[in-house]
């Protein structure tokens, strides 16, 4: 592996099984070879390609197959998929496809009832000839766009096997779906590749970087935190005696859980904490006599921030903490509690130490008054 940790499980001990090398068209922005590699851990085939996901944005920006028209195999994978989600998804939920193409499976929802479909696609000519149709759609892609709608269901038809970034796609995806929504995903499937061959690496193409079989594309479900409801396999006539194989899942994100008692109780908390006020740092600031702070830690470190204490006269800042010596804090070196030498007023900034920075205050024989900060 040299470029792309495993898509689905993230793994990066693969098997090289072979270099597959392309002569490009001209103007065409993505290397000319890739690594053919396998997970050594889930078993996942993919290219090891070394371009960037902004290549192929740009790549299927300027060079979509889709503008050119509807195949009759394209239509017979549309309407086999139609049938499938027309009995899985309720006509009264929004529906987003990705990289929807020629939008010919949106159109066929949008006519069987389904009022609120909606499309994204990195293609303008795409996008305007939805919009024509009578269907909202979006320019952009899976990880670069500006919708900011939710949708109860969300369409990959044959994307994920050209997406460079899967988890970040897959967290997109969760970022565009409505609480308990469900995603359909479908791509080639590597498991029929064989059965359904026609010329050697077939499958493998610029553009498919990622081979899918049943398996994972529910191990991909999973380890984004989806529920897997169907799985299956399929394929459709393409001319003569050939057949294109595919594969789909179906899966839910679970209803995120909420509480309003802990969201108001949060702010309510968060308001107290910034009106909290110190009596005797405010005092010390007056007085303006100089003070030894014992404690630079988390607590030491908020007050500093959040109070006035940095308007106190500080001589020095001590810490038993030994990886803290030596540090810069608050303008001045920490250093060891053995070094304090003056009888300067010593204000403890711990949270639960305090009763014990005191008791060995006393142990050392110092004489100094301490100052105990005021919990209410």
């Amino acid at each position: 592996m040299k470029y792309r940790s495993c898509p689905v499980c993230g793994n990066r001990d693969v098997e090289i099984l072979h270099k597959l090398e392309f002569k490009l068209l001209k103007g065409v922005d993505l290397p000319d070879n890739y690594d053919i590699v396998i997970c050594n851990r889930c078993y996942f085939v993919y290219a090891d390609t070394s371009a960037t996901q902004a290549q192929y944005d740009i790549f299927y920006r300027d060079h979509s197959i889709y503008e050119n028209g509807v195949s009759v195999s394209d239509m017979d994978k549309y309407r086999i998929i139609f049938e499938c989600l027309r009995r899985r998804f309720d006509k009264s939920k929004s529906v987003l496809e990705i990289g929807f193409a020629n939008g010919e499976l949106l159109q066929m929802l949008k006519k069987d009832g389904y009022k609120y479909v909606y499309g994204l696609d990195p293609s303008k000519a795409c996008v305007d000839s939805l919009i024509k149709n009578g269907i909202s759609a979006f320019r952009g892609s899976i990880n670069n766009n500006s919708v900011n709608k939710k949708f109860d269901a969300i369409i990959l038809s044959h994307v994920m096997e050209h997406i460079l970034d899967i988890a970040a796609a897959m967290n997109s995806i969760k970022d565009l779906l409505a609480d308990g929504g469900q995603i359909y995903i479908e791509t080639p499937d590597l498991e029929q590749y064989k059965a359904n061959s026609v010329t050697p690496f077939n499958y493998f193409d610029l553009e498919h970087i990622n081979h899918f079989g049943v398996y994972s594309l529910v191990n991909l479900a999973i380890q984004h935190g989806f529920k897997v409801l169907e799985n299956g396999s399929k394929k459709w006539a393409i001319g003569g005696d050939k057949f294109y194989p595919a594969c789909w899942v179906l899966a839910s994100f679970p209803k995120i859980e909420k509480s309003e008692k802990c969201r108001d109780l949060v702010k309510v908390y968060v308001k107290d904490c910034l009106i909290k006020t110190y009596p005797e740092i405010e005092k010390l600031i007056k007085t303006r006599e100089e003070i030894i702070v014992w404690g630079t830690g988390s607590f030491a470190q908020r007050l500093y921030m959040q109070t006035r204490l940095d308007k106190c006269n500080i001589s020095m800042f001590v810490d038993n903490d030994k990886n803290k010596w030596g540090k810069e804090f608050g303008g001045k070196i920490v250093t060891a509690p053995s070094d304090i030498k003056s009888d300067n007023k010593i204000l403890i900034a711990s949270v639960y130490g305090s009763q014990d920075i005191k008791n060995q205050i006393s142990k050392m024989g110092l004489i100094n008054e301490t100052i105990i900060l005021s919990e209410k």
